[in-house]
């Protein structure tokens, strides 16, 4: 390093080189030195988007639910660290009965907003009836209700 401050200082009396090209000089080989002394961690890109995990997301599971459950899982990591705290406590209970509450709500919506186009279809379009059934089928994970031979 010592050297190529030497060359730094050495050049700056020349005609021909201009201060642009000093101050990268020197950015540069502050920045090799830095890089020499302080190890860096490399960040790994998190491959997993938000709401995206091994379990399917469900259709009426929306941002709000995301965002109560996020907040959710907040206060009960504040919990966790204050256990004996009443007020994080209150507002931990709260806000998991506002959670419970929203879910069913939109899970509600959700089954009597199926159950109504399953209704309107029936009679009026018989293929997108079958294709909302086939797709209700699908969400389903099969095989966890049949009974096995040894049975």
């Amino acid at each position: 390093m010592n050297d190529q401050m030497d060359k730094i200082f050495i050049h700056s009396n020349d005609n021909e080189i201009t201060i642009n090209s000093l101050a990268n000089h020197f950015t540069d080989t502050i920045n090799k030195a830095a890089t020499s002394l302080i190890s860096f961690k490399k960040l790994k890109k998190n491959s997993n988007k938000v709401g995206t995990n091994s379990i399917p997301k469900q259709n009426w599971f929306d941002n709000n639910c995301y965002r109560l459950k996020k907040e959710l899982r907040n206060l009960g990591k504040l919990l966790s660290k204050q256990p004996n705290n009443p007020f994080v406590r209150h507002l931990f209970f709260t806000k998991k009965k506002e959670y419970k509450k929203l879910t069913r709500k939109r899970k509600r919506n959700f089954h009597s907003n199926i159950l109504d186009k399953i209704k309107i279809l029936a009679d009026s379009n018989p293929k997108a009836f079958w294709n909302l059934v086939n797709s209700i089928k699908s969400n389903r994970t099969s095989g966890s209700n049949e009974i096995s031979p040894v049975e």
